[in-house]
């Protein structure tokens, strides 16, 4: 962004220095450092707005009555929440398995979103009815099942110039799918470049075995750090995969194409705390 007389503690930089480039963040300081250049509009990145539908006759929204075999909608929870912590707008529904639900509440989001997600129904199989509704309408698929474990299952594709993710419903592989590919690529549309966990090496506290090479596996974990500000890593180990998903604090990728990772060694750990002070 060319600037002029822009104030410095030494004097002015002449006309035409660079206050920020392209793509980069403008924090208050910015905005403070382009006002003192007399700018007072500039070209920015929207934020995305973002439709989220649950799909599933055994989903119920949260505050509504469960029926036997229903579950509430955990996961359009978990995404909204971490969509708001990124300064994103969403909105949720539940539709039924139904073909025509599903296509009928994809119409109706389309004219206000910039990004569709879905949870559930996203496998293919005869049961999983949401890449066969979004196929109809004409959606052109980008991927479908990735090597990554949990979370395998997300399909990807651009609908009428829109992209829309549609997400495996089992918790794990939900948040997973989201985090590793849904959520980067949404915020790459408002502008962001780097992955949106932030990454720390740290020491393993054990070994770890991934279940297949041939795919990238992510493992819950806690994260600490001493008091010398070195930080090691260990799984957490809890059978409620919701649990795992509220209080793990951070990530262990088993690459692929590694079948172990072993104790003392330095791995890069992603972490899922807002911020590093608080591990």
């Amino acid at each position: 962004m060319p600037g002029r007389n822009i104030l410095r503690a030494g004097g002015e930089v002449t006309a035409g220095a660079t206050i920020i480039g392209r793509g980069g963040r403008l924090t208050p300081g910015y905005l403070g450092l382009a006002a003192a250049a007399g700018i007072s509009r500039m070209s920015v990145y929207r934020r995305p707005r973002v439709a989220i539908i649950g799909v599933g006759d055994e989903v119920v929204a949260p505050g509504e009555n469960l029926r036997p075999g229903q579950l509430y909608a955990s996961n359009l929870v978990t995404m909204q929440a971490w969509l708001l912590s990124f300064g994103i707008s969403s909105v949720t529904s539940v539709v039924t398995d139904s073909e025509e639900a599903i296509a009928r509440e994809l119409r109706g989001c389309w004219p206000a979103a910039d990004v569709i997600l879905t949870s559930g129904g996203a496998w293919g199989s005869e049961r999983d009815l949401v890449i066969g509704s979004i196929g109809k309408l004409g959606w052109k698929e980008i991927f479908h099942h990735v090597r990554m474990g949990p979370g395998k299952g997300i399909a990807f594709g651009i609908w009428e110039g829109k992209p829309v993710f549609c997400l495996p419903g089992g918790p794990a592989s939900n948040e997973m799918a989201f985090l590793q590919l849904a959520l980067p690529g949404i915020l790459r549309m408002g502008g962001d470049k780097q992955h949106p966990l932030p990454t720390v090496p740290a020491t393993l506290a054990e070994d770890l075995r991934g279940r297949h090479p041939a795919w990238t596996e992510f493992k819950d974990a806690v994260l600490s750090r001493d008091a010398g500000g070195s930080y090691s890593v260990a799984l957490y180990r809890d059978r409620s995969r919701l649990q795992a998903i509220a209080s793990a604090n951070s990530l262990v990728c088993i690459p692929e194409g590694v079948k172990s990772l072993r104790r003392g060694e330095i791995v890069p750990v992603q972490v899922l705390a807002p911020r590093l002070d608080d591990i």
